[in-house]
């Protein structure tokens, strides 16, 4: 494996639009990325986290799972930066599987990604 998996979880609320937020295939212009994280990761109304799960771990448990390894530690960590867990999140996963040990519901939303931090993860060390 070469490099790590890397996991994003961010709370935007409901009044919060951010141009560009949608499944992160369709934006492929490299200037659209970095729009759309920055604007991401200095909107005061926009709550984040990113993990890694590095090599070493991927390697003792396969890909799928450091991936799900990966959605529930950064969930877990982003609750625990605005204090804890809330029943009235849900989290949105873009892809098919769910950690069976998601802190808080998730339901499956294909295509409803916003960026996808590993194409940025040589350039900034967490998100």
């Amino acid at each position: 494996m070469a490099g790590p998996v890397v996991a994003a979880a961010c709370i935007v609320d409901e009044y919060t639009y951010i141009d560009g937020v949608m499944d992160s295939k369709k934006v492929t212009k490299e200037e659209d990325r970095e729009k759309i994280f920055e604007e991401l990761t200095s909107n005061h109304n926009v709550k984040w986290s990113v993990v890694r799960v590095e090599h070493t771990e991927i390697d003792e448990v396969n890909i799928l799972k450091a991936s799900l390894i990966g959605m529930r530690r950064a969930t877990a960590e982003l609750l625990n930066k605005i204090g804890g867990q809330n029943s009235s999140y849900i989290a949105l996963v873009d892809g098919p599987y769910i950690p069976d040990d998601m802190p808080i519901e998730a339901k499956p939303v294909i295509k409803v990604n916003v960026c996808d931090p590993r194409d940025d993860m040589l350039m900034w060390p967490t998100f």
